[in-house]
């Protein structure tokens, strides 16, 4: 818990949950504490070997993402190296520099379309990959996600979705009405006992050359007495 940097208030209970459990494997016990335990042992020994310098802590730390995904991009030489470690059979490493000309090439192929169809949403444009070919974004697809390439027999009808998306507005609002009654409070709160947080962001409508949001929304946004 020291090594990792575990808040002094947590020890206690963290112990009492251990022996009630059995004292069993950290793997078992705590998965991922598991896995940022091998993270930070590895760069230890490799600092003490001279295989690395302190001054990289910041470096390795990025390797606990490493259980969330399904590949992980990096240029750095110390992900180069030390990735490959701790990936599952189902993940890999993929380099920045490959990716970026891959990610090119589909920026040039998607920019030969008409007018009419750069002015839909990217969403629209491309939902996924080009189909052909042997560009990197595609076989990343193939390896990673195995149904995209197969056709969706069945569509959801927008009643069905209205049902579900419905009681999501209506706790946003219930939400909403509580931040303004309260008027937020900006110092930190304690996680014990939270049951919500509100977060607001701004998404761009656009970014680079492309549209993130479909071409009627950008309608209704341009009305007069809409935000």
């Amino acid at each position: 818990m020291l090594l990792l940097g575990v808040a002094p208030i947590y020890h206690e209970k963290i112990l009492v949950r251990f022996q009630s459990a059995g004292e069993p494997p950290l793997s078992v016990f705590a998965p991922y504490a598991d896995f940022a335990m091998q993270v930070e042992l590895l760069f230890h020994l490799a600092v003490h070997k001279s295989r690395m310098s302190s001054a990289q802590r910041m470096d390795i730390c990025y390797l606990n993402y490493l259980p969330f995904c399904q590949f992980f991009v990096s240029g750095d030489w110390v992900h180069k190296q030390r990735a490959p470690l701790f990936l599952r059979g189902d993940q890999e490493f993929v380099g920045a520099e490959d990716l970026k000309i891959a990610l090119q090439a589909l920026n040039t192929h998607y920019s030969s379309l008409p007018a009419s169809e750069r002015n839909k949403s990217i969403h629209e444009i491309a939902p996924h990959p080009p189909k052909d070919g042997d560009n990197l974004v595609t076989k990343l697809w193939d390896r990673h996600f195995s149904r995209w390439r197969m056709p969706r027999k069945t569509t959801t009808p927008k009643q069905t979705l209205d049902n579900v998306i419905a009681p999501l507005h209506e706790k946003i609002a219930q939400l909403r009405e509580i931040v303004d009654t309260t008027g937020g409070d900006p110092t930190p709160t304690p996680v014990e006992g939270l049951e919500a947080l509100v977060r607001e962001r701004v998404a761009r409508k656009r970014k680079g050359s492309w549209w993130r949001v479909p071409e009627e929304l950008r309608r209704i946004a341009r009305s007069p007495g809409r935000d």
